[in-house]
Formats: structure tokens, C-alpha cells, sequence
């Protein structure tokens, strides 16, 4: 099943061969848009469709790429395309700046707490060497036929208040958007970069500082690619200078720019193909254009994600669960706009295709290198599935064939083993040996859990009707009338039953699940093979620790950051039980506890415990015959259960009571009136409470006073408190 837009496959075999049967008739050379959304971490998986695509389409002579558009990790990406593009470009995938981008940049070089700052907990600077490499090519030069628009969408993180009409209120503008004609002028000159001012003077465009004296052209672009890949949170806002477009403004110098912070683009606009259509249209003799369109989310596969309208809110949690909904719509508001102006469009569309799941989401791809190295190899895959399956006798050779023919070099056929692999395993082409060896284990195991999500997607979608009618997924027809799954040769055979994903089960627990029985080596986690079952828990205390220095760096409100911060780990991604909590509660009596527990697996159910009791507060305000008594206790207690939602704990403790029924155990007491004026005496307790969010506690302690002394006796009693918990952020 295709999402998002339909697309006839002879008009994507036009396109892909440079051949168009549409009206009206194409020219000798058909201009190609390419619009990149974004994705956070599945840019991976982008960049290798842009590689494997970007050399295809140097190598037909009748498809020439005029404008490149992204936002957030589109943005990056459609830069790289935008500056190498013009460029024989890099044979070797591993070579290439697309790799390296997306590769080399994990968790450890974006998270460096002491840059952590009080709007963004990842530094921006880890992209330094990425942006270097890129710089170098542009200092180079690029061919004086190098001719393209590139643009990337921001969003303004305090909106400017625009007037629109005569007479009518400024409006408030977040969404803004940067066109750059980059034109090359041979070697060892930097190619000129020039502001492309929209032709109506419409709201929303900004222009960079690059007329006149002074201006730093790499830098302006950088700081726009930056600004339009800072994810709030993650990233602190990026200052851009920059002059705002209008039809009466189409200059921008470096006196009159003014500085503006700035976010992710892909808030208001994460597929700007609006963009890419404003732009072709400044293109002259830009005829019969098409529009290449790369989304993670256009698969070719059966799915259970319902499309239907929901079921209309009943009470108010419904209507506040509903905003998630309207704000992802926000995402592609400007699409849906998009296609309403521009209703030819649909003609004109090229999809770039998903047919095998990609491993990352929007962060998990910083879970560990080869996520990332593996969802680029998938993404050249698809790609060149996409060229294969309706460009077949058209002309474009294969580039894996190129790029092995003759004896190539070990780094080469290093470069094309992984890619090899999937052809291998997933079409049948090839031989499968060569996924062999311990180079390759991870990717292996990373490939059969691909296969193993694609199957039982499909059997969820036949669960839920959604299995069309005609040919299916070859993964697909395995695992509906099969009853199995793919097998990749090499990695440890589960149990059917194991490898579908539960009932409750997300995506994120699904995987690592099956990456822990699958032994993945999970190297930036720092975990051993063995010990791969572990990767949740050592996830968590990441994140918790991330959230940690997030607080920290606060100028004011820091803790409460770190408890709601806690809170929404334990819903968003799992709970694990905190190492540090304090509670106090108030019922028949008023107490102050802690509890803590080891920072390790498999122990940190397990908890040591103090409290502070204070009894008899109630008869110092009221009663006659008044008492008060402070009982310290020790103990240990075991969370049973635990979830984000509710903690259940069990828990026994040993005290004794200090009562000013004997002066504090200094004095003696009268045995017969205990019943009224409590003695000093031991104490022992068990008790279950239970907390909510990590917040609300509810706790039920039975107390006995065992009877140690001539002439006095035990004593029961039954406390039921409430009051709050705050568990520690880490």
C-alpha cells in the first residue's frame, strides 16, 4: 500500500529515464526538482536515496536537477546535493559526504555536557567537520554549467508581526523560507551564491546578507541549514542575519541584515514542495518541469496505520489527546496547501519509494553507528529498486556495476559489500555468501529485523482488512500464507511467536527486544553481546542523564524540569525505577521517607528505606490529653510493578517510637492509659503503597508495638496516608 500521493508508474518510468509521454511535450532535457523532508535521524537513510539517485541522474543525459529544497535533516541533505551534485562525485559510498554526515555523528559528539545549554542539550559544533568537508568543496570550485536553486525552510522561534492589507492588524509569521541561486565559475573559485527574492513579494521569504561588501557567503548558507535542522530542545535556536523579502526589497548587505534566532523548519513546513514549485517557476525556459519527492513515509508496503477520520472526542482527555494529532498535522500543513494551488502537480510527481522499513525514527538512530550505517545502505536500496523497476532497458546502467567492474579496489568493494547484501537476501541477485563474516554480523542482524517488522506489519494490516487485493510484498506473501519470516543466513533463528511485536508493544520496545535476542552489538551503548538484552535499560539511564544536564543548565525551575522531564521518559520511552525518591505523606500521622536503590539491572527493584514518623500531631491541636512522638525507621522495600502510569512497592521497616508520653524514653510511663498517652517502644511495619506519575502517593502501613515490658502490652495499628512523591530526574 503507497501513502501519501498517488503516482501512475508510467509517469514514474517518464521521469526516471528523462522521457516524458505527457503533455505538453518534454524538452531534449527535463529540469528535476527534489524535495527533501525531514527526519531527524532517518536522514540516514535519505542520504544513501540521494547518493545512489544523485549518481543515476549524472548519468542521464536528459534529467538535470535545477532546484533542491529540504527542511530539517532535508536540509542538510539537500545542501550536500546542492554543493556535490555539480561534482563527478564519490564512487565509493563510504566515501562519500553523505556517509560521513550521517555516520561519524552520534550521541557522543552531539551530547558533550558541559556545551549543554538552558534551550538545547545537544551541541550544534558536532556538525563542524561535516560543514569543513563541504566548505572544501566549495572552495574548489564547481563547473561553470553548475546552475541550481537550493532552499530550506526555517521557522522564526518569535514570530514578526507582518501587515498583509491596508488597514488590517499585523499577523504574526513563524514559518519563513531561504531561496539561494548558486552558480559555479570554475576551479578554485567559489561559486556565487545569490538571494532568489520571490517574484510577488509574498509573506514568508528572508533574504541572506549578500550584496555588497563584507559578505561571507559559506557562512550564510551554514547558518540557514543549521538554523533549519535545530529541532527544538535537542538544539539551541540559530541566529541568522538576514533582511526580509518584499516586492520593494530584493538586496540584503551586512549593514542592513538583522539577527534572528531561529529552529527547525520542518515545524510549519517538513516537506517544502511549495517551495520547490515557487522556484522552478523563477527558472526561464524551466518547461514540463518534474518534482522528485523523498519522504521515509511513502512505503510500498501493506501497513495497519489507520487512515480513517477518529471517532469524535467524548470527554476532555480525548480533546487534549487530540492536539498530538493537530499538531503533527502542522508538519505538513504547507503540503496539503501545496497540492490545493497547484493541482498539476500530481502529474509532475516523482516518489521516491520505501520498501523495506528503515531501522531509525526521528533519535533512534543514535542509538548505535550501525543504525545509521544500515538505514544508508537501505535508503541506496530502495533507490536504485525505484530505477530498476521502471527504468529496465532504458539505458541507466546499474551503478553497482560500475562501480565493481574490473578488479576494484578493497576499499571499493568494502564500500558496495553491504548494499550487495541486501541485493543478495532481499532480490535474489547475487551470492548470499558474501553477507558472511563478523564485519557484517550487525548488519545481518539489523537486516532480519527489518524483514521481521516488514512481516508482521503485514500481518497486522490483514488483521485490520488493509491487505490489498493483486500482487503483494514478497515478505509479505511469506509471512500471510507462509506463516514465516525471511531467514538471513547468519544470525540466531527465534520462534515465530517471538518476533511479532506485542499487543502494547511500541516500535521502540519491539526492536530492542529482538535486537537483545538477536545479540546485536550494541557499541555505543557499551554493551557486550551478552549483555545486549540490557540496551533499554542502558537507554533510559542515557536519556535520564540527558534530561539531567538539561535541568541543570536551567537558570531558575531547574528540578521541576527534571521531575516533568522524568515523568515523560517514563511514558514516552519506558519507566525504570529511580534511583533516589522522597515522599511525604498525611493520614493518622505525618511522614517524611526516602528510599534508594542500585543504578543496576535486575537490582533495582530492590530499594533500602528511611522514614520519619510524627505521630499524635493531631491530639497537640485538639485533644485534652495530648502526645507527640517522632519514630525513626529503617527498612527495605520491592517495587512489584512499575510502569509510567502507577509504581506498586511492598516494604517493611523497623523504628522506635520516641514519646512524650515518657519524655522522650527518658522518664517512665504509665502502661494503663498507652491507649491515650503512647510509650516509647519498638516498632515494626510493613506497608504497600502505591504512586501515580511519580507524583500522587497512596500508602497503607500496619504497625506493631510488640509488648516488651512487664505489664505492658502489644499494640496494632492500621495507617492509611496520602500525599506526594518526587522521584529523581536520573
Amino acid at each position: 500500500m503507497r501513502t501519501l500521493i498517488p503516482l501512475s508508474a508510467p509517469m514514474l518510468v517518464a521521469l526516471v529515464c528523462g522521457v516524458v509521454h505527457a503533455d505538453p511535450p518534454a524538452s531534449a532535457e527535463t529540469p528535476l526538482s527534489v524535495t527533501v523532508s525531514g527526519g531527524g535521524t532517518k536522514g540516514a537513510y535519505m542520504a544513501g536515496h540521494l547518493y545512489y539517485m544523485g549518481h543515476m541522474s549524472r548519468r542521464s543525459p536528459a534529467l538535470r536537477t535545477r532546484v533542491l529544497t529540504g527542511a530539517s535533516a532535508g536540509a542538510m541533505n539537500s545542501a550536500i546535493a546542492a554543493v556535490t551534485g555539480c561534482t563527478p562525485g564519490e564512487l565509493n559510498p563510504q566515501k562519500s559526504l553523505y556517509y560521513r554526515a550521517w555516520t561519524t555523528v552520534g550521541l557522543s559528539k552531539l551530547f558533550v555536557p558541559d556545551k549543554t545549554t538552558a534551550t538545547g542539550v545537544f551541541t550544534i559544533q558536532a556538525y563542524d567537520p561535516i560543514l569543513a568537508a563541504l566548505k572544501g568543496i566549495w572552495d574548489a570550485g564547481l563547473p561553470t554549467d553548475c546552475d541550481l536553486l537550493l532552499g530550506v525552510a526555517v521557522t522564526r522561534a518569535k514570530a514578526r508581526n507582518v501587515a498583509v492589507a491596508p488597514k488590517m492588524p499585523k499577523l504574526p509569521v513563524s514559518r519563513e523560507t531561504v531561496l539561494l541561486r548558486i552558480t559555479g565559475q570554475g576551479p578554485d573559485k567559489p561559486p556565487l551564491l545569490r538571494n532568489q527574492p520571490p517574484s510577488n513579494g509574498a509573506v514568508g521569504r528572508i533574504l541572506l546578507p549578500l550584496d555588497g561588501p563584507g559578505t561571507r557567503p559559506f557562512e550564510a548558507l551554514k547558518q540557514a541549514v543549521l538554523a533549519s535542522a535545530a529541532l527544538p530542545v535537542a538544539f539551541s535556536p540559530v541566529t541568522i542575519d538576514h533582511c526580509p523579502a518584499s516586492a520593494k526589497r530584493t538586496r540584503c548587505t551586512v549593514k542592513d541584515a538583522r539577527p534572528a534566532a531561529f529552529v527547525d523548519g520542518g515545524i510549519f513546513d517538513n516537506q517544502p514542495l511549495g517551495l520547490a514549485v515557487d522556484a522552478m517557476k523563477s527558472i526561464p525556459g524551466a518547461t514540463n518541469p518534474r518534482f522528485y519527492f523523498l519522504d521515509p513515509r511513502v512505503i510500498d508496503y501493506p501497513t495497519a496505520v489507520s487512515t480513517a477520520d477518529a471517532a469524535p472526542p467524548e470527554h476532555i482527555l480525548d480533546v487534549l489527546l487530540s492536539l498530538t494529532g493537530m499538531t503533527s498535522s502542522s508538519f505538513s500543513r504547507e503540503l496539503v496547501s501545496t497540492f490545493e494551488r497547484e493541482p498539476q502537480l500530481r502529474k509532475r510527481l516523482l516518489l521516491g519509494r520505501t520498501y523495506f522499513p528503515h531501522v531509525s525514527s526521528t533519535l533512534t538512530g543514535l542509538l548505535d553507528r550501525a543504525f545509521r550505517e544500515f538505514d544508508f545502505y537501505l535508503g541506496m536500496y530502495n533507490a536504485a529498486r525505484t530505477v530498476r523497476e521502471h527504468a529496465l532497458g532504458r539505458g541507466i546502467p546499474d551503478l553497482e556495476k560500475l562501480a565493481m567492474r574490473g578488479k576494484p579496489s578493497l576499499e571499493m568493494a568494502r564500500g558496495w559489500r553491504p548494499f550487495l547484501c541486501l541485493r543478495a537476501v532481499l532480490d535474489g541477485v547475487g551470492n548470499p555468501e558474501i553477507c558472511g563474516g563478523e564485519e557484517l554480523q550487525d548488519f545481518r542482524i539489523l537486516l532480519q529485523l527489518t524483514l521481521d517488522r516488514l512481516g508482521d506489519e503485514c500481518l497486522r494490516a490483514k488483521a485490520a482488512g488493509k491487505v490489498p487485493k493483486g500482487s503483494l510484498h514478497p515478505v509479505c506473501r511469506a509471512a500471510l500464507f507462509g506463516g514465516r519470516t525471511v531467514q538471513v543466513d547468519g544470525v540466531r533463528k527465534l520462534p515465530h511467536a517471538e518476533r511479532k511485536r506485542g499487543k502494547d508493544e511500541n516500535i521502540l520496545n519491539y526492536q530492542l527486544r529482538l535486537l537483545g535476542a538477536y545479540r546485536f552489538h550494541f557499541q555505543d551503548l557499551e554493551l557486550d553481546r551478552d549483555d545486549a538484552e540490557q540496551a533499554k535499560y542502558r537507554l533510559l539511564r542515557r536519556v535520564s542523564g540527558i534530561t539531567k544536564s538539561l535541568a541543570d543548565a536551567q537558570p531558575a525551575w531547574g528540578i521541576a524540569l527534571g521531575g516533568l522531564s522524568r515523568i515523560g521518559v517514563d511514558l514516552g520511552l519506558g519507566y525504570l525505577p529511580p534511583v533516589h525518591t522522597i515522599h511525604a505523606t498525611l493520614g493518622l500521622g505525618f511522614e517524611l521517607g526516602y528510599s534508594g536503590t542500585v543504578d543496576a539491572p535486575g537490582w533495582n527493584r530492590l530499594r533500602f528505606g528511611v522514614a520519619l514518623g510524627f505521630d499524635g500531631l493531631s491530639t497537640v491541636l485538639t485533644g485534652e490529653t495530648n502526645y507527640f512522638a517522632l519514630v525513626p525507621k529503617v527498612g527495605l522495600e520491592v517495587e512489584l510493578y512499575g510502569t509510567g502510569v502507577v509504581q506498586l512497592r511492598l516494604g517493611a521497616r523497623v523504628g522506635y517510637q520516641l514519646s512524650t508520653g515518657d519524655g522522650f524514653a527518658s522518664g517512665t510511663c504509665d502502661y494503663s492509659r498507652e491507649s491515650d498517652l503512647p510509650c516509647s517502644r519498638f516498632v515494626s511495619e510493613a506497608y504497600l503503597s502505591a504512586s501515580f506519575l511519580g507524583f500522587v502517593r497512596v500508602q497503607l502501613a500496619g504497625a506493631y508495638y510488640p509488648g516488651l515490658n512487664a505489664g505492658q502490652r502489644d499494640r496494632f495499628a492500621l495507617r492509611p496516608t496520602l500525599g506526594v512523591q518526587f522521584n529523581s530526574p536520573f
